[in-house]
């Protein structure tokens, strides 16, 4: 099937496309990222691309909804962690 998350036993879906690092993490950044070292990039040439290509599909839906309770605490803990900083440069 392709999912990463096959030896688990408990696939279905098919496979789906999800982000090599949560949307909520990357949206810290906002719209664009800069990246570099992708196969399909020059060597040391980075590039700004929008967040919502930084997908692949390794996962199949299943295994992705699974990982979803994680993104909503990462997204929870950056928030926090964004205003703490913006309350203490503002204090």
């Amino acid at each position: 099937m392709g999912c990463f998350a096959v030896h688990l036993g408990d696939c279905s879906g098919g496979i789906s496309k999800e982000h090599y690092v949560s949307r909520s993490v990357l949206a810290i950044a906002g719209n664009t990222v800069q990246v570099s070292g992708f196969p399909w990039q020059e060597p040391d040439e980075p590039m700004e691309i929008g967040i919502g290509a930084l997908t692949s599909r390794i996962l199949c839906s299943h295994h992705n909804s699974e990982l979803s309770p994680l993104d909503e605490t990462a997204s929870k803990f950056l928030r926090a962690l964004k205003t703490s900083f913006d309350l203490f440069r503002f204090s």
